[in-house]
């Protein structure tokens, strides 16, 4: 098997860091290095001259094509751009590959969708922070529509950002994977194996560790205010924080250092390679990672699997990669907008019991090893599933009828899959029917959780009626840009309003609508027919287990329990329920 990986991002002798994750995805694989080739497009400066170059390496051959860049291009001709430069320098690479990874759907997938043969398979591969924006632009959107239709599988590394893709392209819903992302876990380990993690020198828990860039979105600024609170209220305990990256922020912080009298606890150490980052893991306590969003979050998955404590704000990744690590007490989430009292107190608390690390790491492990995540990747590129699943051990209903319940399984669902067990997800609306994994089967009650006709008469003037207007009239300027390229900029800015206004109200309407269905879920009368029409839809399948997913979803657990005859329980239980009670 022949592969060829498109990127943007990809390490070099200027950006040694950029794109490693991409290059740890090649390395994964540990194919014959003749048969893989990475087509690296590098955007340079419009106005200079860069040759392309072609270097080998042992895990493959690499081609760095230069692309002029265009701040004033849009993201769609930004693709454009690049797929010239694919035909141009990298025909022969691309023609002979008998599988294309994309990475991420723009600009990678959609420049190289157009010059696929009818043979070839396309595996696109998620990252982008940027996602939301593209899929709220119209020309956009309908482009990587047409890139997830070709491939054979859409990976990407997170959940949240699968639920986004899924909402977006129902229709599409089945080739969207959550894959996540590989992690060396021989080069990220504790210092003399998985049984060092029993011990742990006592000046290490005193040491924090950051690892990424300065900037506000990564949090760095609270991260040195929680430092600096740590240390006011430990003034005897040693402690240092190591800052490792650089940024535009760099300057602020050295001079909020000094102002806080930190510069003898406070050090500056610059980029480092993957194996001294993995060194300064296993040689500090606890990585403190406060981003406000991330797709997957690699850094505090590599600090888990190196035997650090993670502390991280629940900003998506992860809330998804750490979920072993805090059940095993390594790991701590705070919320997005946490003060430096909360992260100091996560800090205090995470200290102050030693927790399982192996336990942590070996969830890393499973999960994202390099090994079996390579063997996955193979597989897919091969045109198989991604998923290998095992004879089903328990069949297990859970019940997420309202937003804030089908929201708290989000990432339980995908992992009692994983488990090899047959997962049945009892919902309240449309959006989270097509949102939850497609492995599961899916019981939409929305019409049974309408309620009374007040309420559906509501529901229809204030959601539907709405949602409806909005649409037809962002599918019309969309419409009016694609038909009408000179009125292209315009018809795209009134899409947009038109979204951001849908969307404001969307997030206005979504409590009540909770409330809504909460007291559908109270209401004995109601309720009923939510109980009725869940256990005809399960009958025959022989449930195992009754799961609810939060307090509003309890009592449709309780009853659908006694209907079918099955043991009910809270998802915060499920860890230590076995099919065997």
């Amino acid at each position: 098997m022949r592969v060829a990986v498109v990127t943007p991002w990809f390490p070099s002798a200027v950006s040694p860091y950029s794109g490693t994750f991409v290059r740890e995805w090649v390395r994964a694989m540990v194919l014959d290095p003749d048969h893989v080739t990475v087509v690296h497009c590098l955007d340079v400066p419009a106005n200079e001259h860069f040759p392309v170059e072609r270097e080998t390496y042992g895990w493959g051959n690499l081609i760095r094509i230069p692309v002029a860049h265009d701040p004033m291009l849009s993201r769609a001709d930004t693709a454009i751009r690049h797929r010239e430069e694919l035909r141009a320098h990298a025909s022969e690479a691309l023609d002979a590959a008998d599988v294309i990874h994309a990475h991420v759907g723009m600009p990678s997938g959609v420049a190289v969708a157009a010059l696929l043969q009818d043979r070839q398979r396309l595996v696109t591969i998620e990252h982008a922070t940027y996602l939301p924006t593209l899929l709220a632009h119209p020309v956009a959107n309908a482009a990587y529509r047409d890139v997830v239709d070709r491939t054979t599988a859409h990976l990407v590394v997170g959940e949240d950002t699968a639920r986004m893709v899924r909402l977006a392209f129902p229709e599409l819903r089945d080739r969207v994977v959550t894959a996540g992302n590989p992690v060396d876990v021989s080069v990220f380990a504790p210092a003399t194996g998985p049984s060092s993690l029993e011990t742990e020198p006592e000046v290490t828990k005193n040491r924090w560790l950051f690892v990424g860039n300065f900037i506000e979105r990564k949090g760095v600024l609270t991260l040195l205010e929680s430092f600096a609170l740590a240390c006011q209220r430990h003034p005897d305990s040693g402690l240092t924080l190591t800052m490792v990256g650089g940024g535009p922020l760099e300057e602020r912080l050295r001079a909020a250092v000094a102002e806080y009298g930190l510069q003898h606890r406070v050090e500056f150490v610059g980029p480092r390679s993957g194996d001294e980052v993995a060194a300064l893991m296993r040689s500090h306590g606890t990585l403190v990672h406060l981003s406000q969003f991330e797709t997957f979050g690699l850094t505090v998955v590599e600090a888990i699997a190196a035997g650090s404590r993670v502390i991280a704000t629940a900003c998506a990744g992860p809330e998804e990669t750490l979920r072993g690590a805090v059940a095993a007490n390594r790991a701590a989430l705070v919320p997005l907008t946490a003060t430096a009292a909360d992260v100091v107190d996560a800090w205090t608390s995470l200290v102050a019991q030693p927790g399982d690390a192996a336990a942590a790491r070996q969830s890393i492990v499973d999960a994202y090893g390099a090994t079996g995540f390579g063997e996955r990747l193979v597989r897919v590129s091969r045109g198989e599933d991604w998923h290998v699943e095992g004879p089903s051990r328990a069949r297990i209903l859970i019940t997420a009828a309202t937003g804030a319940g089908e929201h708290a399984v989000r990432y339980a669902v995908p992992e009692l899959i994983g488990r090899d067990c047959d997962v049945t997800v009892v919902v309240g609306g449309r959006a989270e029917e097509v949102m939850t994994d497609p492995r599961a089967t899916v019981v939409n009650v929305q019409s049974q959780v309408g309620g009374t006709l007040t309420a559906r008469a509501e529901t229809w003037f204030l959601d539907a009626a709405p949602a409806w207007t909005v649409g037809v009239t962002a599918r019309t300027f969309a419409g009016v840009g694609a038909a009408f390229p000179a009125a292209q900029r315009v018809s795209s800015a009134a899409h947009r309003l038109v979204t951001r206004f849908g969307k404001g109200w969307e997030r206005r309407r979504t409590p009540r609508r909770a409330q809504m269905r909460a007291r559908t879920l109270a209401s004995p009368a109601l309720r009923d027919g939510v109980v009725a029409h869940v256990s005809q839809t399960v009958h025959g399948h022989g449930i195992d287990l009754v799961v609810w997913a939060d307090r509003d979803n309890r009592v449709l657990a309780e009853h659908l329990g006694e209907k079918i005859s099955a043991p009910v329980i809270g998802l915060s239980d499920v860890d230590h329920w076995t099919p065997e009670h």
